[in-house]
């Protein structure tokens, strides 16, 4: 029983510290995974950027669970073995004006691939996506804009509630004062 939990739990692991690249067409060389992980987490950690590689055949998809500030590099190959790459940023991430750059990017390194490369193609896109999320304005994920606001909302109920509380106490404080100088005045 300890042998198929603790071969539980290795699975378990191994699929979430390598869930970055995933090589189901098996056309990168073991030794060179480790290497684009090695990259993908450099960009994880100066950008806090989730970065995917796969290598997929055509009509496959691939998902993220939570799709803020996320790339998404997808070799796929037909039957013909024709290659072709789609690299995909999340909303948050605006490329807009750093698009030809990028594009430019995929074209310089695409000599690379079809030269039977892959991994140094990867790690050339890699550059170039590092390169460009460093000349790029990635947005609050938008979890965080929905915390910011309910705060704000929550705040200002507080503000409006301790500012009801002030004005009862005012009134009440008045009140009292005003009795009591009923008192003195009825006593002269």
């Amino acid at each position: 029983m300890r042998k198929y939990f603790l071969g539980l739990c290795m699975l378990c692991f191994s699929c979430i510290a390598w869930s970055e690249v995933n090589d189901t067409l098996n056309i990168i060389p073991k030794e060179e995974i480790s290497k684009i992980e090695e990259k993908i987490h450099e960009i994880y950690h100066k950008k806090k950027v989730k970065v995917y590689v796969n290598t997929l055949t055509e009509g496959e998809g691939f998902q993220v669970a939570d799709p803020e500030r996320t790339v998404i590099l997808n070799i796929s190959r037909d039957k013909t073995t024709q290659v072709k790459v789609a690299l995909r940023f999340s909303k948050d991430i605006d490329i807009e004006e750093e698009q030809s750059k990028m594009d430019l990017s995929l074209d310089n390194a695409s000599s690379v691939l079809i030269g039977g490369k892959p991994a140094e193609y990867i790690l050339q896109v890699l550059d170039g996506v590092e390169y460009l999320l460093e000349n790029v304005e990635i947005s609050e994920p938008e979890i965080l804009m929905q915390e910011a606001e309910e705060r704000e909302e929550f705040q200002k109920g507080i503000v409006i509630s301790l500012g009801v509380i002030l004005l009862l106490l005012l009134k009440i404080g008045y009140d009292f004062w005003k009795k009591k100088k009923r008192k003195q005045q009825g006593k002269i």
